[in-house]
């Protein structure tokens, strides 16, 4: 048994991202207000509040941070973890942990 593993099960869903700013469209045509594919993303500041890690609530399947997560990672030298920053999602780039 290896115990030097840990995983993160975000559960806090919270409403981040800015509509105006962003560009997305839904997943499937027929259904505008279900999933989004996601093309640029742009977050409301100070969506976050107190929480460093959350679930967009418009995608689940993004988990933001916020910049404290950003520096404790950096700080502790967090191996495999890959962030990327706010912006375009299909060309992203990504953060330098270093």
């Amino acid at each position: 048994m290896n115990n030097s593993y840990f995983v993160m099960n975000v559960l806090n869903l919270i409403p981040c991202l800015d509509h105006n700013k962003s560009d997305y469209e839904p997943l499937v045509k027929s259904i505008p207000d279900g999933p989004i594919s996601l093309n640029f993303i742009a977050f409301i500041p100070e969506s976050l509040n107190r929480y460093h890690v959350v679930r967009m609530k418009e995608s689940k399947e993004e988990i933001v941070v916020d910049n404290f997560f950003v520096e404790a990672c950096r700080k502790e030298k967090i191996k495999g973890v890959l962030l990327v920053k706010e912006g375009n999602v299909r060309i992203p780039e990504i953060v330098d942990l270093k």
